[in-house]
């Protein structure tokens, strides 16, 4: 990136990928090296859905992020979501969080949930299956 101060340059890839799967393969090796201490500024659920209200500003290019290149990662956005769940990054809590403060908001601003919709689906299924189990075990 032009406006990078030098000595943060060798954090950024040689070129940016050219795939959504070139992406998330470096995001999976960033997230191997720096993940635990990404975890550590995530320490809560608030802090984890600003992250995804980050991504969301990046992805379609709002506010600070005009003009970022950001909407060519859009298609990337789930494969994004499903690996920082995938490693521990964030947790179930924070993206239906996320997905619940969208309800009500204008189409615009739903469009990334309703691309993670399935995802979500399938957190908040797993989410029931679990609290089910629990109810069983507290009736043994």
């Amino acid at each position: 990136p032009p406006a990078t101060v030098s000595e943060n340059l060798p954090l950024y890839a040689a070129a940016p990928p050219e795939t959504d799967k070139e992406l998330i393969a470096s995001l999976g090796a960033r997230l191997k090296t720096w993940g635990s201490l990404l975890r550590r500024f995530l320490k809560n659920k608030d802090d984890q859905v600003e992250l995804l209200l980050t991504l969301e500003e990046y992805v379609l290019e709002e506010n600070v992020y005009e003009r970022s290149h950001g909407r060519r990662y859009l298609s990337a956005f789930v494969p994004t979501l499903q690996l920082l769940y995938s490693q521990d990054v964030l947790v179930e809590e924070a993206i239906l969080t996320w997905a619940d403060e969208k309800k009500h908001a204008d189409e615009e601003d739903k469009k990334l949930v309703k691309l993670a919709s399935p995802f979500i689906q399938w957190l908040q299924e797993a989410e029931e299956d679990s609290s089910e189990e629990e109810g069983d075990e507290d009736v043994e």
